[in-house]
């Protein structure tokens, strides 16, 4: 059996336990699970409520993200050296074949805005860097002097660029792996 916690707003319990068609997802890590549920039951105890559904004959796994992406492992690499030689190095979050995840300072203006393009050279290690266009898909704003976060897609990319990309992203999915049978 599979238990759920039941919504708390009592109003919207009534109309799901009614349905004839309910599909649940989950999230594990970067995977999303879904799956058909059937049989659902309120079971009230204790003050709470909870859902209760046999366990599905199918689960359906899909990969979070188009791209598999790379956290940072470090503070120096990866970063975006941006175009303008006065403005500082910016720190990469993460790394994928689309695009990367950036930490915008506040000090570092101007901020960028969804849509807007961005040049500078994409420095994943000590001797592995190239040069690339990136357009900003979204910005969320830092709080009180935290860094921006800046999501920003590959315009385009120059093969030999692309392969770099693709062996960095390979090496660390496999120093990944390692790191987390060693502990």
């Amino acid at each position: 059996m599979l238990t759920m916690e039941a919504p708390q707003a009592g109003d919207t319990l009534a109309p799901v336990l009614a349905s004839d068609e309910l599909v649940a997802t989950a999230y594990l890590d970067r995977i999303k699970l879904q799956f058909d549920l059937s049989g659902l039951v309120a079971i009230r105890g204790d003050g709470a409520e909870v859902l209760r559904a046999p366990v599905p004959l199918r689960l359906y796994r899909f990969q979070r993200r188009q791209a598999y992406r790379v956290a940072s492992a470090g503070q120096l690499y990866p970063a975006l050296k941006l175009a303008d030689a006065d403005l500082p190095r910016i720190r990469v979050v993460n790394v994928s074949a689309g695009g990367v995840a950036l930490h915008w300072p506040t000090h570092v203006v101007p901020v960028p805005q969804a849509g807007q393009e961005i040049t500078g050279t994409l420095e994943l290690e000590r001797e592995v860097s190239f040069a690339t266009l990136l357009r900003v898909q979204h910005l969320t704003q830092g709080e009180q002097g935290a860094p921006h976060q800046a999501g920003c897609a590959f315009v385009s990319l120059a093969p030999t660029a692309a392969r770099a990309l693709q062996v960095f992203i390979d090496q660390a999915q496999k120093r990944e792996r390692l790191m987390r049978r060693s502990s």
